[in-house]
């Protein structure tokens, strides 16, 4: 198994895919950045190889380097692709994998320059998201950031939090609003000064994939950057989800993709 680096989603489907896979003896890859996180959100749900023969198959999700990677050492690949509307070079995707999965969206057609246009057996497949199960409510509002990673945008997770999460909550606060939970990789000075605001109660800080999957179940309300394993985790449950501004390119591209037509959009305050 191996899953990329970028955010979290990519993990949160390798999990789901596994959950549904029983009694397998799980080989992950440990040339992978993720694969300790990885191992941590799946351990106790399944079961670790310690002394591996030749794996029968690799899951590859997002991680187009390692899928080619792993191909070239004789072992077929099964490749999931979360955002395939968001591709426009071969370097992109893996030229090796075996079967290549993509999700739908409601983007539609691919863009005319997606390498994805040249492969002729693209499995196309629905949304992976949690079995269906009744939203409950009560709880009040979730705060999402997700791992606040990208290769694109540097340093910049610390300014995100000060310029959206921190004066979010406080206006949440001020307006009376409950809050059940704040997620995401934070860093320790988030953490500190949001644990400081926030009744004890209140989770702040990474949650594991089930702890997550819980807390919409208990949620009122959602405030999430636009990653897409979220909104459509979100919208499989009917839970009400504002988008927060986005981190990275391909958030911003999900913002438009999974925005309801017409809704309201409000700018961001400066300070």
């Amino acid at each position: 198994m191996s899953t990329t680096d970028f955010g979290w989603g990519s993990i949160g489907k390798l999990r789901l895919i596994l959950d549904e896979l029983d009694g397998l003896d799980i080989l992950m890859d440990n040339a992978s950045n993720t694969a300790k996180l990885a191992a941590q959100v799946i351990d106790g749900r399944h079961r670790f190889a310690h002394s591996p023969g030749a794996p029968a198959a690799a899951l590859v999700i997002n991680d187009p380097v390692a899928a080619d990677r792993i191909a070239r050492s004789g072992t077929p690949v099964v490749y999931v692709d979360s955002l395939p509307y968001l591709w426009t070079t071969d370097l992109e995707v893996p030229a090796a994998a075996t079967m290549y999965c993509a999700q739908h969206s409601p983007a539609g057609a691919l863009p005319p320059t997606s390498p994805l246009r040249q492969w002729a057996n693209v499995h196309w497949v629905e949304p992976i998201v949690p079995p269906p199960r009744r939203r409950r409510g009560g709880a009040g509002v979730v705060l999402s950031v997700g791992g606040l990673h990208s290769h694109l945008v540097g340093g910049a997770s610390d300014a995100y939090l000060r310029a959206v999460v921190i004066p979010l909550v406080d206006a949440l606060i001020c307006a009376g609003h409950q809050i059940a939970a704040v997620c995401g990789n934070l860093p320790a000075w988030a953490h500190t000064e949001l644990a400081a605001t926030l009744p004890g109660s209140v989770r702040v800080g990474p949650s594991s994939a089930y702890e997550f999957e819980a807390a919409l179940l208990q949620a009122d309300a959602l405030f999430t950057s636009p990653g897409s394993t979220t909104i459509l985790q979100a919208a499989s449950v009917d839970l009400p989800t504002a988008l927060l501004p986005p981190q990275n390119l391909s958030q911003i591209l999900n913002a438009e993709i999974f925005g309801v037509p017409g809704g309201s959009v409000i700018a961001w305050p400066g300070r």
